[in-house]
């Protein structure tokens, strides 16, 4: 095989484009295959199932999600600004890579369903959003009860909302910061701490 690494590469893509067309369990492997270029034996050699594609699939996504919001979430950043970066990211990931987005989505929706934790969210937000939360309790800047995979749950579903029923354009720079400035206070004002 002359390039293995380039053909998982691409099964992996073809993943993400169908998964953004539908649920993961309505995807067969002859698709994947053929989107990719590949037989089907092929999809089964890099990854043995679709369970094995399934598990390599989440952790693509994963790592595409950790490129976009890498840095965003420095060691000084507040909560509320915490919060405010991970919308405008979310509506620039929506911008820049409507298939990824949509693929995110359905897997989302479909990992509840399944009870996969794994894909659910919270892996995400122990990597990337749990520090920020610490810190915001340790400080004294949000109250020790918040639970911060339902709160970025919230913030996605508002963004999920603006962007569905109101037709938002993500284009527009300066709405998308108005937006992210309204529902930031929003949010926050009801998990901040009372004691500051």
């Amino acid at each position: 095989m002359a390039d293995p690494r380039g053909n998982r590469e691409k099964l992996l893509d073809s993943g993400v484009e169908l998964l953004s067309q539908k649920r993961f369990t309505d995807i067969k492997m002859e698709e994947v295959a053929a989107l990719g270029g590949v037989t089907k034996p092929m999809v089964y050699y890099y990854f043995g199932s679709k369970g094995g594609f399934y598990n390599a699939l989440v952790d693509h996504m994963f790592e595409i999600a950790r490129e976009a919001f890498s840095g965003a979430f420095p060691e000084s950043i507040s909560v509320r600004e915490a919060l405010r970066r991970f919308m405008l990211t979310r509506l620039r990931i929506q911008r820049e890579n409507t298939t990824y987005a949509e693929a995110w989505d359905n897997l989302l929706q479909e990992s509840w369903r399944l009870c996969d934790m794994e894909v659910s969210g919270r892996r995400f937000f122990q990597e990337v959003f749990q520090p920020v939360f610490d810190r915001g309790v340790r400080d004294g800047e949000l109250r020790p009860d918040i639970k911060p995979g339902l709160v970025l749950a919230v913030l996605a579903s508002v963004i999920e909302g603006a962007l569905e029923r109101k037709h938002i354009d993500t284009s527009n720079n300066r709405l998308m910061e108005q937006l992210a400035d309204d529902v930031t206070d929003i949010v926050f004002n009801g998990i901040k701490s009372e004691k500051r």
